[in-house]
């Protein structure tokens, strides 16, 4: 679990690389940084602000739920799983 939010930001970064937001056209990584900092003020748990930067990947990326769960554990991916607007199932392939 070493450096796993800092993975995450990374991962992330490199999934909506080019994005942005419809709102205001702002780089769309903006926005799962924000939250992860919103969560940062609740909790230190890593995976939680893992989940918390990576919980749009699935959705708006070629990200699946089992590529989150291989490369940052299946709590990570089960977080990002609940929080997905079409709730992904992790028997995805």
């Amino acid at each position: 679990m070493h450096f796993l939010f800092e993975r995450a930001v990374i991962y992330a970064a490199v999934r909506h690389k080019g994005k942005t937001r419809k709102i205001d056209k702002s780089p769309y990584i903006l926005h799962p940084m924000e939250v992860a900092q919103i969560l940062s003020t609740m909790t230190d748990d890593k995976e939680i602000l893992a989940a918390g930067v990576l919980h749009d990947a699935v959705e708006d990326t070629s990200a699946t739920l089992t590529d989150i769960r291989v490369r940052f554990g299946k709590r990570v991916a089960d977080l990002v799983a609940s929080e997905t607007e079409n709730k992904y199932s992790l028997s995805e392939s």
